[in-house]
């Protein structure tokens, strides 16, 4: 079922995908197919291991959907079989409290699609549907529910500064073919949006927006990565080349007609060809963006772009200093610290730990393990800075 869910969420996407953009050369270019080879050390100052605790209450089920920080505390949008909650733990990964209210009542939601931390009136917006917003304070404590009045579905909000957020809509609801939306942080409604009406980005992903330092980007199905200004016009900031197959794959699916088109994605994603972008973050001195593709199972890869040498490391290529034969696989960007510090998810169990390396270069509570089952325990947070 998360195989076909990731599909039909980038099919429209690829509907409308244009070529590469014609201003392609005139930025910097974030290479995924770079080979240069790095050790975790030379890259990032700081580097951090957080295992977030495991108890009946916190236990992560399918996934991380998206992470925030605030105050030294970090909230987690869980996605479970049946729903969704926002789990909250420190910044040693201890456990403090979830916001987990299905229901119809004030406090409660039948549908969470996203939060967000206010970080000027230190409060957690839960982001429902039929544009219904609920607040809650920092310690999880209900404090009351708005509804905005303009209608619209986001997949995606950030704030923005202390009077508004941005809003990542889907195209296919109102308003259609505005994918960037500026809202009032007190009413919700739309103060602003960006029309465009080929290129459908709001089935691109749930986290192709983030900020940073008042500078906000966005990743757009034409490979490039964008600095939405304070109009909410948009300048190129950076070409994403995600490599030859994957340019390949989008020419054979926007080729075919409407009625295989799904097909053809289904048949380019289950070959290994496509590769997505599924979340773009950036701090002074990185970028950094995740990608998926299907190879016998979903495969997520991480890109460090650094700003000052305009080099690309594949984390594939990294030694992380946390296994005797270096190579760390299946990596994912998930979030950022108040600090900027990149949040990192690594998906597949560690074997083979190098617990000198470790302590040399890795810190991490007193008696933390690494040694955890990935069928049965909470993931462990990599932080880089």
């Amino acid at each position: 079922m998360k195989k076909i869910v990731i599909i039909l969420g980038i099919i429209s996407v690829l509907y409308s995908c244009r070529e590469e953009a014609n201003y392609k050369g005139k930025f910097p270019i974030i290479n995924t197919e770079s080979d240069d080879e790095a050790i975790i050390s030379d890259l990032f100052e700081s580097k951090q291991i957080i295992p977030l605790e495991t108890t009946d209450r916190s236990l992560i089920g399918l996934g991380i959907s998206r992470l925030d920080s605030h105050e030294g505390k970090i909230f987690i949008l869980n996605s479970l079989s049946s729903r969704r909650n926002v789990l909250c733990f420190d910044l040693t990964g201890k456990y403090l409290f979830s916001i987990d209210r299905m229901g119809n009542g004030p406090e409660e939601y039948t549908y969470l699609g996203d939060f967000v931390i206010d970080k000027y009136k230190k409060e957690i917006i839960l982001a429902n549907d039929n544009n219904v917003f609920q607040v809650f304070d920092l310690d999880g404590k209900y404090i009351e529910r708005k509804e905005a009045r303009d209608r619209y579905f986001n997949r995606h909000l950030i704030q923005k500064d202390d009077t508004s957020f941005i809003a990542y809509n889907s195209v296919h609801s109102v308003p259609y073919s505005h994918y960037l939306l500026e809202l009032d942080s007190d009413s919700f409604n739309i103060r602003k949006s960006v029309y465009e009406p080929l290129d459908k980005l709001g089935d691109m992903g749930d986290r192709t927006l983030s900020i940073y330092d008042n500078k906000v980007i966005y990743y757009n199905s034409n490979d490039t990565i964008y600095n939405v200004l304070s109009d909410m016009e948009q300048e190129p900031q950076y070409y994403v080349n995600l490599g030859k197959n994957t340019q390949m794959a989008k020419r054979e699916i926007v080729g075919v007609s409407p009625e295989t088109f799904d097909i053809e994605i289904q048949k380019q994603f289950d070959m290994g060809k496509l590769k997505i972008v599924t979340s773009i973050f950036e701090n002074e001195k990185w970028v950094a963006i995740s990608t998926l593709h299907y190879t016998n199972d979903f495969v997520y890869n991480t890109f460090f772009y650094n700003k000052e040498s305009q080099i690309t490391y594949n984390a594939e290529n990294i030694d992380f200093c946390l296994r005797k034969n270096k190579s760390i696989k299946n990596i994912e960007i998930i979030g950022t610290l108040d600090n900027g510090a990149f949040c990192c998810l690594i998906h597949d169990e560690l074997l083979d730990l190098d617990e000198e390396k470790i302590e040399e270069n890795w810190i991490y509570p007193p008696g933390a393990s690494l040694h955890i089952d990935i069928d049965e325990d909470n993931p462990i947070l990599f932080v880089l800075k």
